[in-house]
């Protein structure tokens, strides 16, 4: 545990919240279904569309993060995830929320090379590879959360499913403010 400290503690969060957002949208297909009459092969095409733009924009994202920054790329990153979560919380048609889940996806795309290499520059050796492991978890436990946040906030809250992308802005927030403190 010697290993941990604020750097990585960041690092891990904001890994956290960037997967957070991107587990909430296939804890909600069947409330986008019945809302926006789609069909599964519909709820297919916006669950493939943000992955696929992911993939073209994933080569220029890192040398984006190589040349301006880590630690700025990683504050991009999780602005363009509160953008995300923001145009996700007022989406009226199918078509604006495949633009907010990219714009979600877009930000995993910016964060992971520029969260990768501040992680590893902070660590040699043998602590490295813990390091790693323990930001990789953050990811993971992220991925868990979302669908953890549309159970808690629309099944037992009775929330509508727009207001979770406004409630899950706020952890966004404090990953800008512990990034601003790097």
């Amino acid at each position: 545990v010697s290993f941990i400290n604020y750097p990585l503690i960041v690092m891990t969060v904001t890994h956290a919240t960037t997967h957070h957002l991107s587990g909430v949208h296939p804890a909600i297909f069947s409330i986008l279904r019945e809302e926006f009459s789609l069909s599964l092969q519909q709820l297919g095409i916006i669950a493939a569309i943000p992955p696929l733009l992911q993939v073209l924009v994933t080569i220029p994202t890192g040398l984006l993060s190589d040349r301006f920054g880590s630690k700025g790329m990683v504050l991009v990153s999780l602005f363009v995830a509160l953008l995300g979560a923001l145009l996700a919380s007022q989406t009226t048609n199918p078509l604006m929320f495949i633009v907010a889940l990219s714009i979600v996806y877009l930000n995993t795309t910016i964060y992971h090379p520029a969260s990768y290499s501040y992680a590893s520059n902070l660590f040699e050796g043998r602590e490295r590879p813990k390091a790693l492991g323990l930001h990789g978890a953050g990811g993971t436990l992220g991925h868990a959360m979302g669908p953890l946040s549309v159970s808690i906030l629309i099944g037992l809250l009775g929330m509508e499913w727009r207001r979770v992308y406004l409630i899950l802005g706020a952890p966004l927030l404090l990953g800008i403010l512990m990034v601003l403190f790097l």
